[in-house]
């Protein structure tokens, strides 16, 4: 009986250890959705084929679509009022003041937002992969290229694509 149990054993780990069959490479769309519904398959197909610019650029553009919207709608100025009314430095303002540096931030803001979009979005994952990579490598001693941190980085910005969907309907 043991050295059945010895046999099978045997068998159990020689099956753990054969290389598994290569899995399916998974098309963009898939990735996409696979974030959210499948997140280890994915993240795993993201490790051995980073490809970082499909999400990054989708949250870019729907960035950008937003904040044309925003700008377009006239938010900014609402935007700011509210901003204002919670800060009290600015209740403390002369009124010509505060009007001048309404007008000067419902001018600028919209550059802000643009320029976030198309810098600060992916200058925010370049840095955060930076920073996992270090962690990833010096702590938990993983083999790790940038390439394949910064994508992860990247498919971990999906569910933004949602939220600026929403955010979308919401104000149309």
């Amino acid at each position: 009986m043991a050295e059945a149990g010895c046999k099978m054993a045997g068998h159990m780990s020689a099956a753990a250890s054969a290389p598994s069959a290569p899995s399916k490479e998974l098309s963009e769309f898939a990735r996409l959705s696979g974030i959210l519904w499948e997140p280890g398959a994915t993240f795993r197909d993201i490790a051995a084929r980073p490809r970082w610019w499909p999400p990054l650029v989708i949250v870019i553009a729907l960035s950008l679509v937003f904040s044309y919207t925003f700008t377009q709608r006239g938010g900014w100025e609402h935007f700011f009022r509210q901003q204002m009314e919670n800060n009290s430095r600015m209740q403390n303002m002369p009124a010509d003041q505060r009007e001048q540096t309404m007008a000067m931030q419902v001018k600028v803001g919209p550059y802000f937002a643009y320029g976030g979009s198309i810098l600060g979005l992916p200058c925010f994952a370049l840095a955060a992969a930076g920073i996992f990579l270090f962690l990833f490598r010096t702590l938990l001693g993983a083999e790790l290229s940038f390439k394949q941190v910064f994508a992860i980085c990247c498919y971990s910005f999906v569910p933004l694509i949602f939220s600026f969907l929403m955010a979308l309907a919401v104000m149309l």
